[in-house]
């Protein structure tokens, strides 16, 4: 329950982050947008114009999100999600890495855990946005020459305007790394998976 109450957690977040600007004294607005994770030993370079979000704001964020969910659920979250990094560009161009622990006695099975967190995703979009009309598909792709999972909508809300998101998720070990891809911009989105798609994973 905790990783599906974290995706509407995720959900809630996109909608607060929409109305925030980012905070430039805060933010990391190097030329070089390139993030290695040593825990991972996961290198990516995402795309210019990209701002990298501090973990204040992160934290900020995540704290508005969880209070969101904890009114309309009725249940305390304990969010153990710690940021890896997130970027933005504008409101609705948004890339996000978060890990946080799995336990297969408390959580269960993996990939079923998954599928429940895409079907409440799904259910959480239809609710608080009826006009979009959404399409979800579910696959395997190899990212650095691992296996992720990936959850995929698309929200059509209007002939020109089509909200995209992904998420990609992988164990290891005893860690669960989720990647968050949202975009409104498709030369962004485009560009945003090109990033995440020849990023690269030691050993």
């Amino acid at each position: 329950m905790n990783k599906i109450l974290t995706f509407l957690f995720f959900f809630c977040t996109l909608f607060s982050a929409a109305n925030a600007q980012p905070n430039a004294a805060s933010a990391d607005t190097s030329k070089s947008n390139t993030f290695y994770s040593q825990k991972f030993k996961w290198r990516i370079v995402l795309p210019v114009g990209f701002v990298r979000q501090s973990n204040a704001d992160y934290k900020n964020e995540h704290k508005k999100g969880a209070e969101t969910i904890e009114k309309a659920s009725g249940e305390k979250i304990d969010d153990q999600t710690v940021q890896v990094c997130s970027y933005k560009s504008g409101p609705f161009n948004y890339f996000e890495a978060n890990e946080q622990p799995y336990d297969a006695a408390k959580d269960g099975n993996h990939k079923e855990l998954n599928k429940a967190v895409d079907d409440v995703l799904y259910n959480t979009f239809a609710k608080q946005m009826p006009d979009l009309k959404l399409d979800t598909v579910t696959y395997v792709e190899k990212i650095g020459g691992l296996d992720f999972d990936c959850f995929k909508l698309t929200g059509r809300m209007d002939e020109s305007h089509t909200l995209n998101t992904f998420l990609y998720t992988r164990l290891f070990g005893s860690n669960d790394l989720t990647i968050s891809i949202v975009y409104l911009d498709e030369n962004k989105g485009k560009e945003l998976l090109d990033s995440w798609q020849h990023s690269t994973f030691g050993k």
